[in-house]
């Protein structure tokens, strides 16, 4: 006969640490084996009858074997996803922030422009009005100096008479 060793007990404990599904397919062969009725005399019929059921275990063990690696590879794809899938998630929470940052510097360069500006238009003005003060201030040293002039020539013109 025929015996897969080791294979089997590899195979049955995966199935124990399989979902709830192959649990209950595992309870319905566990209930669909029936093993032969004892006779008199235990002979080949008995035998090859266990055998026979063996042989159908082994092969509903192997099946079962193979859907937990059909399972567990499908999680490991599906675990690939969503982790390809947080890590895209996480580029783009990243890439939100820094979008959210370069707006707030953005805001505040604006406002410095503005306020830049602003000053540069007050210096101007101030540029503007000091010319002014200062052809005032020539003009008022000019009429000081032709009051002093005509307050001199009055004197003169007092002191004569």
């Amino acid at each position: 006969r025929p015996s897969s060793g080791g294979g089997s007990s590899q195979g049955h404990g995966e199935a124990a640490s399989t979902p709830s599904k192959i649990g209950r397919k595992s309870a319905r062969i566990s209930d669909s084996f029936t093993p032969a009725a004892p006779t008199a005399t235990p002979g080949k019929d008995a035998v090859d009858v266990l055998v026979q059921e063996n042989d159908r275990l082994r092969a509903r063990v192997m099946e079962l074997t193979e859907q937990v690696e059909r399972d567990r590879l499908a999680r490991q794809r599906s675990n690939t996803v969503l982790d390809g899938e947080f890590e895209t998630f996480e580029r783009s929470w990243n890439l939100e922030k820094q979008l959210q940052q370069k707006d707030d510097e953005i805001k505040e360069l604006t406002l410095k422009v503005l306020a830049g500006v602003k000053a540069t238009e007050e210096l101007q003005e101030a540029a503007a009005e000091l010319q002014m003060l200062r052809a005032r201030e020539e003009e008022n040293a000019t009429l000081r100096a032709r009051l002093e002039r005509s307050n001199q020539r009055l004197e003169e013109v007092g002191e004569l008479k």
